[in-house]
C-alpha cells in the first residue's frame, strides 16, 4: 500500500554516499508511503539513470497502468520506466520541431521538467483535444539572464 514519492535530493555523505564537497542533485524514488503515518520511516533509493557528476533533476513522474514512469527530458522528449532494481529503460524518445528551432535561435535557453504529469480523459473540459492524454508543465530556463518561464503541454 501507500504511494511512491519522486523527489530530487543531494546523496547522502558517507559509505555508499558522496563525498563532502562533490555532491550534485540526483532523483530518488520512495515507495509505499503512507501520508497518514508521519512517524513511518521511509527510505528513497537513487534511480539509476542519467549521471552521478551532473545535477539530475526537473523530471516529470507520472503513473500509467500501475507502474512508474518519467519525462527524462522535454526536449529531445524522451521517456524512461523505472525497474524494480531502480535502473531506467529508455520506452519513448521524440523531438518537437517547433522547440528545436526556438533552442537553435536562443542557445541559452535550457528547456527543463516541471512537476507531475496528470491524466486527464474528460472531453468537455479539453475541447481541443477531446481525447485521454496526459498534461505536464516545463518550464525554460535562460542561463544568460536566469529567467524562467513556464508552459504547459501535452
Amino acid at each position: 500500500g501507500g504511494v511512491a514519492l519522486a523527489f530530487n535530493s543531494v546523496p547522502p555523505l558517507g559509505a555508499g554516499g558522496c563525498q563532502p564537497g562533490g555532491a550534485v542533485s540526483q532523483m530518488y524514488l520512495a515507495d509505499s508511503v503512507d501520508p497518514t503515518n508521519s512517524k513511518r520511516l521511509v527510505t528513497g533509493h537513487r534511480i539509476r539513470c542519467g549521471f552521478t557528476r551532473i545535477a539530475e533533476k526537473n523530471w516529470i513522474p507520472f503513473a500509467r497502468s500501475g507502474k512508474m514512469y518519467f519525462v527524462y527530458q522535454p526536449q529531445p522528449h524522451e521517456v524512461v520506466a523505472v525497474r524494480e532494481d531502480g535502473f531506467c529503460e529508455k520506452i519513448y524518445a521524440t523531438s518537437n520541431t517547433p522547440l528545436q528551432k526556438v533552442l537553435r535561435h536562443h542557445p541559452t535557453w535550457h528547456i527543463r521538467g516541471s512537476g507531475q504529469a496528470v491524466y486527464v480523459d474528460d472531453a468537455s473540459a479539453t475541447p481541443n483535444l477531446p481525447k485521454p492524454h496526459f498534461l505536464a508543465l516545463f518550464h525554460i530556463f535562460d542561463t544568460a539572464t536566469g529567467n524562467y518561464a513556464h508552459f504547459a503541454y501535452r
